[in-house]
């Protein structure tokens, strides 16, 4: 996982053991769900402020590329 990926999870509430891995640790059911949600919706928040709003044809690839760099994914 990429250090921004693991910051969010660290933020959503989420334990990032010593292999890097996020997990829901001593939580119950209610709480990973809310954990998971909130992790979810830190990633589309960062996701919304790269894109910046409405956009052009044109304009979508490079959008797209600029959200996988910033979370350090590096796929087609």
């Amino acid at each position: 996982m990429t250090p921004l990926i693991l910051e969010l999870a660290t933020k959503a509430g989420l334990y990032v053991d010593v292999n890097g891995k996020p997990w829901p640790r001593n939580m119950n059911g209610e709480d990973i769900e809310g954990a998971y949600q909130k992790f979810a919706e830190l990633i589309v928040l960062e996701c919304a402020e790269i894109s910046g709003g409405n956009l052009g044809p044109t304009d979508r690839y490079h959008t797209a590329r600029r959200i996988k760099e910033h979370f350090g994914i590096n796929q087609s």
